[in-house]
């Protein structure tokens, strides 16, 4: 068991047609493109058309609303995957237990 936690810290985002929440993390996660830590990340489920179910982590700079959310459209090698749609095993690949509020 890892000692990271993910905990969620808002409802469903609204304006995409994936399920995308925004989990506060307990330790940075670091983002190489984008060369720096986030402590904040919103995870999306969505089912592709074409290519299938996939689960990815991106970058974000706090727990607001769409509109209060910096997403960086590259998500993370850690913890994104394809074939699934699971929010707590992409947080899991990337090191990271979700934890309850």
């Amino acid at each position: 068991m890892t000692d990271k936690t993910a905990r969620r810290v808002s409802g469903r985002l609204r304006g995409t047609p994936s399920e995308a929440y925004v989990y506060r993390l307990s330790e940075p996660l670091h983002h190489a493109f984008e060369g720096r830590a986030f402590d904040h990340v919103v995870v999306s489920a969505v089912d592709v058309p074409g290519h299938g179910p996939e689960t990815l982590i991106f970058p974000a700079t706090g727990p607001g609303e769409t509109t209060d959310v910096y997403v960086s459209m590259l998500e993370f090698d850690e913890g994104s995957l394809t074939g699934d749609l699971d929010h707590g095993k992409a947080l899991a690949l990337a090191g990271y237990q979700v934890v309850d509020e």
